[in-house]
Order: structure tokens, then C-alpha cells, then sequence
């Protein structure tokens, strides 16, 4: 692709002669198109790994580094950004920003003036789309269900002297949203409305763990999957950790929450959040944090598919933040969606194979592009099929746990597209004609966006011919200008069958110790050690000087460090390692537990160890 930055500085002319190159300039040999197939392959590939998000939105915007930055700087001050995402979402297929047109049927029937009306009416629909996203979105945040019933009380009796209402539409009276005026800009240090009594109150009782700040749309995964009582819950890409603590503090004692996220760093970040939320220590307790590849989560080695809920959250394009995210339009581009396609579907797929035979994953994206929503239900319920039989998997349809929030029906039909340089396919009609970059329409399906060399072309992106029997519908979306919210979607998927035995077994990784790469840096192996089960022979000691020490198999050390010794849930041993009953350390778990319950004991400098004082 020609470098957008020098794009810009080409003359007319420049242009002209572009468009009048000879068909045997612009012919290809078959010899010359593989090397640009194997090319896009590999852009495609780019988007894996755990710096998925950031190598996609790095997709058709250069080969070298410097290319790329050159080209995403001047993609931001041309604000290609905005015209490609308002030309996509206008023209998509049938549209998924405003309410669909009559069957062709009935829009025969109109008059002429009835027709007009009904594409002025649709243009309003949109514009008020666009209008609401240029608008700061409001903070929203809820009390905690953990917190006592009497602080609870006091907290609400404050909101209210504040003149703040719970959102209408929360049963629970839990859910607050701020006024307009009070966003995440103006309530920041240095803002005009730092100082406000209601910012003061936010920011003292985060600090003291009573509230949680976290987007409203954002909570309807956990509240529509609904743990019980003693669910065993997987969130399997679970950084930054808002909905993690939200199962957290719905599920009871007798559940267990995982949380996994791909990237070491954000694991850390995710713990360290956990720690700031100050639970009662009795929900740290079910708690296990790891660190793997989604799409490679390993089996339990005993129990096989062992999860009564799953939790999907996917990295996406995120469009549905652009409210509190001002970087996301100037960069928005359609090939992020269809380079994180293929890893949605990976990840989408693997959380239906561990979750139990009778249970309910949800999968969630905060994006409004449907080849990241209903194309990736689809094609993880066509995986499940081929490996189970049809109905092996049924999306479900669920009542909105926020009864008054409006929520939209899933699209059985969408367009697929990628964005190309003016003066390349200048037959296109589209209403972005004339920029320096539009939108490219590939309506004729994959074989002929693969011809035209469409960059991470897959078949799934587009709906098959039996779309209609996957019950799309079903699925939510959630947008901005309903609700005054950001932008979510949510889809409930039900395991009615066993998958059986994969072709190929998905194995734990192996963490490599870090080491120094060419240009100085580390790699990206994990800096903290995994925990492991206790050895025999210090959980012998230990019972000598303490009687009452819980089983070795609730016992686990990290790595090569035994200064510190961790109380994991009664379940780790039984889901992550096997017949451990004896505690030996020999006996390891594939999977790589990062953090999990609390802090039990610590060595002292004599050597012995002491009890850690729960503080709740």
C-alpha cells in the first residue's frame, strides 16, 4: 500500500495517470499473485498473539514500522478515521445503526413523497447516532453487592442529598450514571469539576472499595448469564477485570470465578485491580487468575469440559468506547474488524469447548460491526455442529436484566468491507468518493475479495445461505443514542451436546524464562513464576508446629519462591491438576496459574513460617 503521508502530496495529475495505467501494467502473472497471497496471509496472521488489538489496527497500514507510523499519524490528521467509519456504518447491509426499511414488498406500496419522508426519517436516525458520539459519555458506576446493608444505605442517602437517582431501569437500585456535565474529563485532576461534591464522593469511596466504576452496558454479560449459587465460572479474556469483579461479588463461597487474559502484563494489572476492589477476603478465595492464550485454554486434566458459565469478552475494534475513547475514531479503519475475526472465532469456539454439557456462555464484543458480533456466533455455532451434530449449541434468548434499556435484535444479513487509496477502483460507488481513502465493498463474497487481494479474507466473514437457522436474532445490541450509553453486544450460547475429541489436543504452553532479545529488550514471557502445589515434605513440617492447616491439596508456592505460601480454592486441584490429594508438587498443572486465593502463610527470617491475619 502507498504510503498515506506521501498519498496526500500527490497532484491530480499524479492521479489521472494512476487511472489511465494500461490493463497490461495492471495485469499480474499467477507467479507475481502468490507472493502478494502470501503476503496477506500474513497480515492476517498479524492480529494474533497477546498483542492481537494493537498488531491489528496495524493491518493495511504499512509494511516496516516506520511506515506505519508515518501513515496511522497522517491517518489521524486527515480524520480518515471518521469518513470511513460514518461511510461503513451508513451503508451497511441491512443498516445496524437505524431501524431497517420495510419489506421491499410494503416499500412499493408507499408514495413517492412517503418514501421520502422514510429516508429523511433514517438520516435523522443516524445523525443522531453521530451527534451522540461526539458526546462525552457519562460516568456510571455501581454499589458494590458486597458492601454491608447499612453502608449501602448511607451511600444512597448521600447520592440522593447529591441530587443522583439510581437509572431507571436498575431493579436492584445499584446503577448510577452521572449527569452529562460530569464525565471522565471534567472529574479529573485538573478538570473544571475536579472539585465537585459528587467527584469527591467517587473518588473517596472507589478508594474504600464501596463503589466500582464500570460502564453500564459493559454489566449485562455477568447479569444475563446470572451465576448461581455454585457455579464454577471461566472469564476467559478477563483484563481490565470489571466484569471479573462483578462475578465476584454475585456468585457465593461455594462458586469459583477463573480469570484469564492472554498477556502477562494485563494479568498483573488485573490482580493488582482485584486487590484495589478491597473484597471481603472470603471472595478472593474462589478466585484464580492465569495466564494462557484463550483460544488454547487447556482441558481439566480430570474432568474434561468442567464450567457451568462462560464468559467471552473478546478483544475487539471497540467502536462502542469511542464516547470515552477519542483515539478510537481518528484511527477507525474496517480492516481491525477483519483481522480480529478469525482469533474472535478461536477464542469464541474454545470457550464452547470447556464450558459443560447444560451450560451457558455468553460472548460479548463492545463493538457495533457485525463481522465481529453475529459473523463470529455464527461461524462458532457452525464449529460446534461439525464437531456434535446440529443443535449441538443454540444461541438463547434472554430477558434484559435492566428491564427499559433498550436493546436491539442480532442481523441475519451484512456487508463486508476493506478501505483502499483514492484512485484505486474508482468504479465504486460510494459517498465517500473523492477522499484520499474510502471504503471498499466486497458484496460478491470471499472468493472475489480474495481476487481483488482483500487483506484477511476468511469465508466466515460473510453470512451463509442458512443464516437464518442460527437464530441471530437473538442476540443484543446495545447503542449510544438509545440509552445514553457506549456501544455493546451480547450474544447467550447454550451447549446441548458433548464436542468429543479434537483432532488436535490443545496443550498448556510452555512459559520460557525471559530472556534478552536482539534489540536489548525482554521478551514476553511472564515475570511472575506459576504457583504450584506444596511438596510433601514442607507440608509434613508445617503440620508438626500447625495441627490445623487445611489440606495440602489447598496449599500451593510459587515457582522456586517458598517464602510465601498461598490458600487456593477447594476446586483447583480437582479442575486444574488431578489426583493431588497428597500435595505432591510432582503432580503440576497445565494450566499456569498466575495468582490465586490469598496469602496464608509467610517465612520469617528464622525460617519458620507464620499465619497471615485475615483482615475480613
Amino acid at each position: 500500500m502507498v504510503n498515506m503521508a506521501k498519498k496526500a502530496e500527490t497532484t491530480k495529475k499524479k492521479k489521472n495517470d494512476k487511472r489511465k495505467a494500461t490493463a497490461a501494467a495492471a495485469a499480474t502473472s499467477q507467479t507475481a499473485q502468490q507472493p502478494k497471497k502470501a503476503k496477506n496471509d500474513n497480515k492476517a496472521a498479524m492480529a494474533k498473539g497477546p498483542n492481537s488489538l494493537r498488531n491489528a489496527h496495524n493491518v493495511g497500514m504499512g509494511e516496516t514500522v516506520s511506515e506505519r507510523k508515518a501513515n496511522e499519524l497522517w491517518f489521524r490528521k486527515a480524520n480518515y478515521g471518521t469518513v470511513l467509519f460514518e461511510s461503513y456504518y451508513k451503508n451497511q447491509s441491512p443498516s445496524i445503526i437505524v431501524a431497517p426499511p420495510p419489506p421491499s414488498s410494503e416499500l412499493q406500496k408507499l408514495s413517492k413523497n412517503a418514501k421520502k419522508s422514510l429516508k429523511k426519517n433514517r438520516q435523522r436516525q443516524f445523525q443522531s447516532f453521530m451527534d451522540c458520539l461526539a458526546q462525552p459519555l457519562p460516568v456510571a458506576f455501581r454499589i458494590r453487592h458486597t458492601v454491608p446493608q447499612n453502608v449501602k444505605a448511607s451511600l444512597r442517602a448521600t447520592l440522593k442529598s447529591l441530587g443522583l437517582s439510581p437509572v431507571p431501569y436498575d431493579p436492584t437500585h445499584l446503577i448510577y450514571q452521572t449527569p452529562p456535565s460530569l464525565n471522565k474529563a471534567t472529574i479529573r485532576k485538573g478538570g473544571p469539576s475536579y472539585s465537585h461534591p459528587l467527584a469527591s464522593f467517587l473518588r473517596t469511596n472507589l478508594t474504600s472499595g464501596h463503589l466500582s466504576r464500570q460502564e453500564i452496558v459493559s454489566m449485562i454479560p455477568v447479569l444475563c448469564l446470572g451465576p448461581s449459587l455454585t457455579s464454577t465460572c471461566l472469564d476467559l479474556c478477563a483484563s481490565p477485570g470489571s466484569k471479573t469483579l462483578q462475578l465476584l461479588e454475585t456468585s457465593t463461597p461455594s462458586g469459583l470465578i477463573v480469570a484469564n487474559d492472554v498477556h502477562p502484563g494485563r494479568v498483573s494489572s488485573l490482580e493488582a485491580a482485584i486487590s484495589r476492589a478491597l473484597l471481603p477476603s472470603s471472595n478472593l478465595e474462589r478466585l484464580i487468575i492465569s495466564n494462557h492464550d484463550g483460544s488454547k485454554f487447556p482441558d481439566s486434566p480430570t474432568l474434561g469440559p468442567c464450567y457451568d458459565k462462560v464468559l467471552v469478552d473478546v478483544p475487539c475494534s471497540g467502536d462502542g468506547t469511542i464516547r470515552k475513547d477519542s483515539s478510537i475514531l481518528p484511527r477507525w479503519n474496517p480492516n481491525t474488524s477483519n483481522a480480529l475475526h478469525s482469533l474472535q472465532c478461536d477464542i469464541g469456539f474454545r470457550g464452547l469447548e470447556v464450558l459443560k454439557v447444560g451450560g451457558v456462555m455468553a460472548y460479548s464484543t463492545c463493538t457495533f460491526n457485525p463481522v465481529e458480533d453475529e459473523a463470529v456466533v455464527a461461524e462458532i455455532v457452525r464449529r460446534a455442529e461439525g464437531r456434535a451434530g446440529e443443535g449441538a449449541v443454540e444461541v438463547e434468548g434472554w430477558e434484559n436484566p435492566l428491564p427499559g434499556l433498550v436493546k436491539r435484535e442480532g442481523v441475519v444479513d451484512w456487508r463486508v468491507a476493506d478501505f483502499v487509496e483514492a484512485g484505486e477502483e474508482e468504479e465504486e460507488e460510494d459517498e465517500s468518493k473523492g477522499e484520499e481513502v474510502r471504503i471498499r465493498w466486497h458484496d460478491e463474497g470471499y472468493l472475489k475479495a480474495k481476487e481483488v487481494g482483500m487483506e484477511g479474507a476468511v469465508e466466515s466473514l460473510w453470512p451463509r445461505e442458512d443464516i437464518k437457522r442460527y437464530n441471530l436474532d437473538r442476540c443484543c445490541r446495545f447503542l449510544p443514542h438509545d440509552n445514553d450509553t457506549g456501544g455493546f453486544f451480547v450474544a447467550l450460547l447454550k451447549k446441548h451436546k458433548p464436542f468429543g475429541p479434537r483432532k488436535t489436543q490443545v496443550v498448556a504452553e510452555k512459559k520460557k524464562k525471559k530472556k534478552k532479545n536482539k534489540g536489548g529488550g525482554e521478551s514476553e514471557a511472564p515475570e511472575l513464576q506459576p504457583l504450584r502445589p506444596i511438596d510433601h515434605k514442607t507440608y509434613s513440617s508445617l503440620c508438626s508446629k500447625h495441627p490445623d492447616l487445611p489440606p495440602a491439596s489447598r496449599l500451593y508456592q510459587r515457582g522456586d519462591d517458598r517464602d510465601t505460601i498461598y490458600l487456593v480454592p477447594v476446586q483447583t486441584n480437582e479442575i486444574f491438576v488431578g489426583d493431588n490429594s497428597s500435595g505432591s508438587e510432582e503432580k503440576e498443572s497445565p494450566l499456569n496459574i498466575l495468582f490465586a486465593g490469598r496469602v496464608f502463610m509467610k517465612k520469617l527470617e528464622s525460617g519458620e513460617y507464620e499465619l497471615v491475619v485475615k483482615n475480613n
